[in-house]
């Protein structure tokens, strides 16, 4: 089999785990000793900072991440089956698993609503255009981290003037602002733009969802020159920020298509920080100078829940997208709704719904009141084995 078959055969999904395995799930111990560094920090410079007491990373909040996923209830489904589950602090910007699952739902969402207006439209599955907006380091300098919306206007501006002619198409799209380097988020301040396009936009001139080509053969630009989108980006960048010596602007742009793809953009795109942090200490990628400490304390606990949260635009903007898809015969539920089904965990015994008990209870008390039940959790699942237990059943 080759490596690339060996890859396919996994994927994150529900599986389950012996309550003895899973209370061994922890944060690890170097992240809770660098929050330790940020608590102190925090609450030290907080009335210098200007945070309210709700931003300010107190030693309860601590307490509360330490504690999660160390207590657990219990669901039964219609067939009598039972499962334990455990209990998440809810703290996504300094949980990374907390922050996985709220990215992870929604991209699912995401990907859910375009499959869906893209195979009422014509029956086709829609090409996504995937964007990234980067800047030079003198124009990195110049954007402050109090105008990040001026920046991300800019990346507004850009999906207007190069997709939709002149205003005759009404495009759907997403801006997500992410200010730390994907490698490594120790690099400090890197502004940058990651942008999601659907292919089906609405033609105000023939008054119908259309799909539009926006393949660019020169995106790559011809000989070190900018092409044609990074040449408008650098127009944009210089009039909002001034010139700059930088010979060349990139824009990486390409299409995506089917559901792992596209929802691994979008998901990649609205994490938040503390994901690519947990993984730069995981590696043992730290630092615990003044600096670093500042940096990670505005990105953990400054950073304005605006700043990092993607936006969809356009006729994808939430208060006017319900009367385009009613175009295509789509109302959609309430988004509360909708997660709270994506949420439901079914019965991998039976299929059915389960029904959790209110009751939260600690990993010991769970073994002595339940002894030998599993707990029902993501995480990797191997695909073949799966198929096989299904087929038994």
């Amino acid at each position: 089999m080759s490596f690339s078959r060996q890859r396919s055969k996994h994927k994150i999904g529900l599986k389950t785990e012996k309550l003895s395995v899973y209370s061994k799930r922890s944060l690890d111990l170097r992240y809770l000793e660098f929050l330790l560094l940020i608590s102190q920090y925090s609450m030290r410079f907080a009335g210098v900072l200007g945070l309210k007491h709700a931003r300010v990373l107190t030693y309860e909040i601590l307490e509360r991440l330490r504690a999660c996923r160390k207590l657990v209830r219990v669901g039964i489904c219609e067939s009598g089956h039972k499962f334990l589950r455990g209990s998440l602090c809810r703290l996504r910007t300094l949980d990374p698993i907390d922050a996985q699952a709220f990215a992870r739902d929604l991209a699912q969402d995401a990907y859910d609503i375009l499959s869906l207006r893209a195979r009422r439209f014509d029956g086709q599955e829609d090409k996504v255009w995937k964007i990234v907006l980067t800047c030079p380091r003198q124009v990195q300098k110049a954007i402050t981290a109090d105008d990040w919306k001026k920046f991300l206007h800019l990346g507004k501006k850009f999906v207007e003037d190069s997709f939709s002619v002149g205003g005759r198409y009404l495009l759907w799209y997403r801006i997500d602002f992410q200010p730390w380097h994907s490698e490594n988020a120790w690099k400090s301040w890197y502004p940058h733009l990651h942008l999601t396009l659907s292919s089906i936009a609405w033609d105000t001139l023939r008054g119908c969802h259309v799909r539009l080509n926006f393949y660019q053969a020169d995106m790559k630009g011809n000989r070190g020159k900018n092409s044609i989108l990074g040449a408008h980006w650098r127009s944009l960048l210089e009039k909002t920020y001034g010139s700059f010596e930088a010979p060349r602007v990139n824009v990486w742009c390409r299409y995506l298509q089917g559901r792992a793809s596209v929802e691994h953009w979008i998901r990649y795109s609205a994490r938040n920080p503390v994901i690519d942090i947990y993984k730069a200490i995981n590696r043992g990628l730290i630092q615990t100078d003044a600096k670093s400490i500042a940096w990670m304390h505005y990105l953990l606990v400054e950073l304005p829940d605006g700043a990092h949260r993607g936006h969809w635009y356009g006729i994808g903007f939430e208060a006017v997208r319900g009367k385009y898809l009613a175009k295509l015969n789509i109302f959609l539920e309430k988004q509360s709704v909708r997660r709270k089904r994506r949420s439901e965990k079914l019965c991998l015994t039976c299929g059915s719904e389960l029904t959790w008990d209110r009751y939260v209870m600690t990993i010991d008390e769970a073994s002595r009141a339940y002894p030998g039940l599993d707990v029902l959790c993501f995480g990797k699942i191997n695909l073949e084995e799966e198929a096989v237990r299904w087929l038994q059943k």
